[in-house]
């Protein structure tokens, strides 16, 4: 999952589990890999000089299913 923002925010921070951002919580820098089990709360908050800004935006974001597992062998059709 990736975020975005525009305008005068600095840098966002965020949370995986559900409290609020803060100023020492996680900085965004690349795109976030999501917890296996139960759906995830992300919470995402602007940055700027040290303070936080705006509100903090909330999302649910549902399980992946797990990958399915690679074959033990291949077969070539031709």
């Amino acid at each position: 999952m990736t975020l975005g923002s525009w305008g005068t925010c600095g840098r966002l921070v965020r949370t995986l589990d559900g409290t609020e951002p803060t100023t020492s919580s996680t900085v965004y820098t690349s795109p976030v890999t999501l917890p296996g089990g139960a759906p995830t709360v992300l919470k995402a908050r602007c940055l700027r000089a040290g303070k936080l800004l705006g509100h903090t935006v909330p999302a649910e974001l549902p399980t992946s299913p797990p990958l399915p597992p690679k074959p033990d062998a291949y077969f070539d059709t031709e």
